[in-house]
């Protein structure tokens, strides 16, 4: 089968999307940590995230790159901390 007979087959078709975004739960769980936890972190400002919608319908969103880079920082500054002890 040709590349662009293929390329039609699968027109349509959303296969291997890797999540921009994730939600509360979801990256309370990616975090390994509660969901508590993670509403306090976000209340106080700890933790990447953004703010979506107006009033009753607006919701929280954790961009997937920054927490990684976030968690990756925060994992670097503990190691410093180990190491000046």
């Amino acid at each position: 089968m040709s590349t662009e007979a293929n390329e039609m087959r699968n027109e349509g078709e959303v296969t291997h999307l890797r999540p921009v975004v994730l939600r509360y739960r979801e990256a309370a769980k990616v975090l390994g940590i509660s969901p508590r936890t993670l509403w306090l972190w976000t209340k106080n400002g700890l933790v990447p995230h953004v703010r979506v919608g107006l009033g009753r319908r607006k919701i929280i969103l954790y961009p997937l790159d920054e927490l990684r880079s976030w968690l990756a920082r925060q994992a670097k500054a503990a190691q410093s901390e180990e190491h000046k002890q």
